[in-house]
């Protein structure tokens, strides 16, 4: 095995305790076969080579050039069933670091900021968090995508709700087809056509759509309709992660954050003034339970 890779995979499995991270029974040289980057034969001359070197087999495997670093860190993912995209596959954007580099220092980044969720605001049957922010530009999005692609990576079943209705992103950044979406679903157009879209490149995740920019997005988010939609998610997924429109332009981050209990709040260094993160910040106390604030520092 890659002792790097392998030690990864094992920081992410014990990333929380007792967490039961499940690990596929097959080899390593299995799984390669599976892949078709190695043959049955293949197996056994790298088994030879690895016992006379006392090297893990995928170490020898790549030492003998038999396969490649990133056949190999595949492997282990499978071996490990802990998901990530191939670089120069799938259709996600490359902005989603958790899924095309997952053990980058950025995609890091997501997973500290799960674990301290799952062991802090998520560790009672609070599963429903907004994604806030001040004023546009200061990452909500991308941080509600990745952060929804590392719960995913730990199986937990993940909904991502694009509230941003007038500009959304996730669509973008997930590649999807367009859907009827959110705004169809609240103003009762298409309800029965308007569903949740899976990510196909990554298990367990599961996005809802903003669907076509409507006249009165603040109103949507104030009708019954999406607190319903709030208490059906919590209900079917086990994270139900809400990307939202900047506070500064609507009305709508406050029902929002309302109507989900708990929020994240993100600011952008050198964007975000002292006053306005205090003034947003209180803003937001006054409607749900502030789980945390994020320092945006790209």
């Amino acid at each position: 095995m890659s002792g790097a890779m392998e030690k990864a995979i094992k920081k992410e499995a014990a990333s929380l305790p007792n967490s039961g991270f499940p690990v596929n029974d097959r080899s390593i040289g299995e799984i390669l076969v599976a892949q078709g980057v190695m043959t049955s034969s293949d197996v056994a001359e790298i088994t030879r080579y690895a016992e006379a070197e006392n090297m893990p087999f995928g170490d020898a495997a790549v030492s003998s050039k038999k396969i490649r670093q990133e056949d190999l860190d595949q492997a282990l993912a499978q071996q490990y069933r802990f998901p990530y995209v191939k670089p120069g596959k799938g259709s996600l954007s490359k902005e989603l670091v958790a899924a095309y580099k997952p053990f980058s220092k950025r995609a890091d980044m997501f997973r500290t900021i799960r674990a301290q969720l799952m062991l802090g605001a998520f560790k009672n049957e609070q599963k429903v968090l907004a994604i806030v922010s001040p004023s546009k530009k200061d990452g909500r999005s991308y941080l509600t995508a990745n952060l929804a692609v590392a719960f995913a990576q730990l199986g937990k079943k993940t909904l991502v709700i694009d509230c941003h209705l007038q500009k959304a992103r996730q669509q973008e950044l997930f590649k999807l087809v367009d859907s009827p979406g959110l705004s169809a679903l609240l103003s009762g157009r298409n309800e029965a056509e308007t569903k949740a879209t899976r990510v196909e490149d990554v298990a367990n995740l599961s996005v809802l759509q903003a669907g076509p920019a409507p006249g009165n997005p603040d109103e949507l988010i104030a009708g019954e309709g999406f607190a319903r939609l709030i208490a059906a998610a919590r209900r079917e997924y086990d994270i139900v992660l809400i990307d939202t429109p900047p506070g500064d332009s609507s009305t709508a981050v406050d029902w929002i954050a309302a109507r989900c209990g708990s929020v994240l709040i993100v600011y952008r260094r050198d964007v975000t003034s002292i006053a306005e993160a205090r003034e947003f910040a209180d803003r937001m106390r006054a409607r749900a339970t502030v789980v945390g604030t994020i320092l945006n520092t790209n």
